[in-house]
């Protein structure tokens, strides 16, 4: 994926973002205008554009407003309070055998 991209999708979800607060209905309807956008262009979206966007409802995910996040049982646990959908990321914790590694 080309650098300029990536900036495209995220300068879509934030305006999205904004817009949230005024039209939930307008905000889903650009989000699902970018989830056509990238069909028809056959780009993939970047990881942190496609974990801010709710799959069951296209709303874009507010921490906070319609987004709860936790952890457990090394998953993080993504929870759209709009549609109730819910989904989780497997994640590890670091050991120092791996920060050593890293170094």
């Amino acid at each position: 994926m080309k650098p300029g991209e990536k900036e495209v999708f995220r300068e879509w979800l934030d305006e999205a973002r904004e817009v949230y607060s005024e039209s939930r209905d307008y905000a889903r309807k650009m989000v699902a205008e970018m989830l056509e956008f990238r069909r028809k262009s056959r780009l993939a979206f970047p990881a942190e554009v496609k974990r801010f966007i709710c799959k069951n409802c296209n709303s874009p995910l507010i921490p906070g407003r319609n987004l709860r996040i936790r952890t457990k049982n090394r998953h993080i646990i993504f929870l759209c309070t709009d549609c109730k959908h819910l989904f989780r990321l497997p994640y590890q914790k670091k050991t120092k055998k791996q920060e050593k590694v890293n170094k």
